[in-house]
């Protein structure tokens, strides 16, 4: 998707800009889990995305930490009309000029 957006080679300038918006019913678990794993195993520095991953937004902070994303991280999950929200949420953020 990044490829076929023109986003395949970004500079770090462009990750820190780039948002990700999402709509979904829910996501996975595992960033979570192995943040939860680091802490019982003594290592007392979590990645700075432990908490957001392990709520809701789930799984838009999945794909910034995928990718390398620093912008604004958004899932919204209200049903069958998620991806339409979101699609809505994300052309509100560029015609406002919040996000690029």
């Amino acid at each position: 998707a990044l490829q076929s957006a023109g986003l395949g080679e970004m500079t770090e300038l462009q990750k820190r800009e780039t948002d990700v918006v999402l709509g979904s019913g829910g996501g996975g678990f595992s960033f979570a889990e192995e943040q939860i794993a680091h802490w019982l195993s003594g290592d007392k520095n979590p990645s700075p995305f432990a908490v957001s991953s392990s709520i809701a937004g789930m799984i838009s902070s999945e794909l910034s930490i995928a990718f390398g994303l620093r912008g604004r991280s958004h899932t919204l999950s209200n049903g069958c009309t998620s991806a339409t929200d979101a699609l809505g949420n994300a052309l509100d953020l560029i015609r406002s000029g919040r996000s690029t």
